[in-house]
């Protein structure tokens, strides 16, 4: 047997592992990165929102503390 054939071949085996492992590799940073990403619009979309119903809650909580006094918002 030659032994310099089979050395190449097992080198070219080698490195097309070595490719494959990379290139699924980084098809997983990807996926990773691009979950993240929504992760971070979500979490801007739902502090917006967390920030209007916040303000509307305190709204609401001052209309009823005024409606129970017996006095109107926005008069003094």
């Amino acid at each position: 047997m030659d032994w310099t054939k089979i050395n190449v071949i097992s080198n070219i085996i080698l490195v097309f592992a070595l490719v494959a492992v990379t290139f699924w590799y980084a098809k997983k940073i990807s996926d990773q990165t691009q979950l993240m990403i929504k992760d971070r619009e979500r979490n801007k979309i739902l502090e917006e929102i967390r920030e209007v119903i916040s303000s509307s809650i305190h709204q609401l909580e001052d209309e009823i503390q005024a409606t129970n006094e017996g006095s109107i918002i926005g008069t003094s």
